[in-house]
């Protein structure tokens, strides 16, 4: 697996973010990274392949597979994953605001 840099390139705005995807087990496995962004009605991000990841070592690939994003306002944002009507969550918005 290989590493990936995260940019925000129009709208919003964040700092440059590095993951890398080379695990001691040497296997595929799934990653959430928390990637802080200015809100905006439009945000560009932009995934540069780095290459191996690091350390490099014989055989090591360069592929990293994005699964998806979860967009979401404030810390507690990747909390709810739950149906939109679900009583945490609701009770959650009405403190909030939202």
């Amino acid at each position: 697996m290989g590493c990936v840099r995260i940019t925000c390139e129009a709208g919003c705005k964040c700092p440059p973010y590095q993951i890398n995807a080379l695990t001691e087990r040497r296997a595929s496995v799934t990653n959430i990274t928390d990637i802080a962004v200015s809100q905006h009605k439009a945000c560009v991000l932009q995934f540069t392949t780095l290459g191996p990841g690091l350390p490099v070592t014989a055989g090591a690939g360069n592929k990293f597979k994005l699964i998806g994003i979860v967009v979401g306002a404030g810390a507690k944002a990747m909390r709810y994953f739950g149906p939109a009507d679900d009583p945490e969550r609701l009770a959650a918005a009405s403190a909030t605001g939202r």
